[in-house]
């Protein structure tokens, strides 16, 4: 595993152990009258301070993950989930979802086709968009637009979210202010980082990498890449070609690797 792969388990890692639904939620404890609640809503299904896997219903259900690091899918209807503390994995399923991280570094992962307006807002930490699952063509913008995901999906990636990941098709990713890590998948990729120290990542197609303002590492990965780290300001960036045949344009004292032209 190289240190890029290693980057992408972080974001991407972790493991449930208790399974709920919402046959079997967790009941308070005697005399407790507390009210669970997410993004101001009575909460349906409830987790607990541990590690839990939460799964929806064919319903809109209000799923409160609470500590631990969660995997939470939604299923049918237009969830609204919180994952709390911890690093959770929210997984809205098919709807218009509304995904909120709320603390720690959590993963939005979108299905393997087009499966709703979802909107994911990261919260503290640094979060992850995904769709790696996908085949198609995807775009992303961490800019709070309703414009992810295919052409017409509308999903909404906020602005508290710092990292995403494409599929296999030939996918468009533009980063913001924050420091991104913006990770493409197989096909052919334009990753755009704007401000921030950001890392972008290629891999086996012929990627387009754009690191912008910033102290940027750029990774081509296999493929004839181009990467472009001419930001006007000396001896701040990092391009590394990686396999087959790349062109790498920077600035003055500026790190270059395995570019051929």
């Amino acid at each position: 595993m190289n240190r890029h792969q290693a980057r992408i388990r972080t974001l991407t890692g972790g493991t449930a152990v208790t399974l709920l639904t919402a046959a079997g939620l967790i009941l308070p404890t005697a005399g407790a009258q507390a009210v669970v609640t997410c993004a101001g809503l009575t909460a349906t299904i409830t987790g607990t301070a541990g590690i839990d896997t939460l799964r929806g219903t064919a319903n809109r259900d209000i799923i409160a993950a609470l500590g631990g690091n969660d995997t939470v899918e939604g299923l049918g209807g237009d969830d609204v989930i919180c994952g709390g503390a911890g690093n959770d994995t929210l997984i809205g399923g098919t709807g218009n979802d509304t995904l909120n991280g709320e603390d720690g570094s959590d993963t939005a992962r979108s299905l393997n086709v087009a499966d709703g307006a979802d909107r994911f807002s990261g919260g503290p930490g640094s979060d992850l968009g995904t769709y790696a699952d996908r085949t198609t063509d995807v775009n992303i913008s961490l800019n709070g637009i309703a414009d992810d995901g295919v052409a017409g999906e509308g999903d909404n990636f906020l602005t508290d979210v710092e990292n995403a990941q494409t599929g296999s098709g030939d996918d468009l990713v533009v980063g913001n202010v924050a420091d991104n890590l913006l990770v493409g998948g197989v096909g052919d990729d334009d990753l755009l980082g704007g401000g921030g120290d950001d890392e972008l990542l290629g891999a086996s197609g012929a990627d387009e990498l754009f690191g912008g303002l910033g102290s940027d590492e750029l990774f081509g990965g296999g493929g004839s890449d181009t990467l472009s780290a001419d930001d006007g300001v000396s001896a701040n960036d990092t391009s590394d070609g990686g396999d087959s045949s790349d062109r790498c344009t920077s600035d003055t004292g500026d790190v270059k690797r395995n570019c051929e032209s």
